[in-house]
């Protein structure tokens, strides 16, 4: 067994996580939870042009999670042994799934992310948007204004890679609780 699984800080990363994408708050997450994500991003004003790219990867991720239809479910514990499996794995999965979200929360598609669209992406996943400006900047590295690819990638990698107790991979989806 690997340190990962038996880590309290590490766990209660992923279990916010978790927490946050049970968008309904129904204590499962379930395909339902990626429909109530992919409405609230489209009523946050998600250009036309992205909305298909937004269901396919929001559908994909689903499907890697074995959510392919509205009968499935999965409780915290179950998605959070998965996440784990995934990194213990380590094929390159969550590489993938880190480029998707990137391309969904770059709505302007210019390459970097601009705090508006963090706070979008925030409220769109259920995170109160007091929240946004903090992992911003702790994603924002070089102190640009901006999160570039590689600064998004290295701190979800950072988030859900790493167990090292330190605030700054703890502020991804708002305070840990």
């Amino acid at each position: 067994m690997s340190e990962l699984r038996t880590n309290a800080f590490y766990l209660k990363k992923l279990y916010r996580a978790a927490q946050v994408t049970d968008a309904d708050k129904d204590g499962v997450v379930t395909r339902a939870d990626y429909d109530l994500m992919i409405k609230r991003y489209n009523e946050l004003g998600m250009p036309e042009e992205n909305k298909q790219e937004l269901s396919d990867a929001m559908y994909g991720m689903c499907g890697s999670l074995g959510l392919t239809d509205h009968t499935k479910s999965l409780t915290y514990d179950e998605i959070v042994q998965s996440w784990i499996d995934n990194v213990e794995k380590g094929v390159g999965f969550a590489t993938i799934v880190y480029d998707k979200i990137f391309r969904i929360v770059d709505t302007d598609r210019n390459g970097s992310i601009s705090l508006k669209e963090w706070e979008i992406h925030c409220m769109a996943i259920n995170i109160p948007v007091e929240h946004a400006e903090p992992s911003f900047k702790a994603m924002d590295t070089d102190g640009d204004g901006v999160i570039s690819h590689d600064e998004f990638v290295a701190y979800h990698y950072e988030y859900f890679h790493t167990s090292e107790d330190k605030l700054h991979s703890s502020l991804l989806y708002g305070p840990l609780q």
